[in-house]
């Protein structure tokens, strides 16, 4: 397994990837102005980069779900 950073934007109140970086890092800045939520940054284990989107999206979205309550 590798350690992935996922980055993503919020359109449309779906997470969506825009970038998957090996290994793990900070990520800072951006201009979030254009998508309802903003953005976004994860890191997953994960055997790829095709998992590591996925597992990051749903991770977007438990993260969601448990501050809206």
């Amino acid at each position: 397994m590798t350690l992935y950073t996922v980055l993503g934007v919020w359109p449309d109140e779906q997470p969506v990837s825009v970038g998957v970086i090996v290994g793990e890092h900070e990520v800072h800045g951006g201009d979030d102005s254009a998508f309802d939520v903003g953005l976004w940054a994860i890191s997953v284990e994960s055997t790829g980069v095709d998992e590591a989107q996925d597992l990051a999206a749903e991770d977007c979205l438990t993260q969601r779900r448990d501050d809206e309550e």
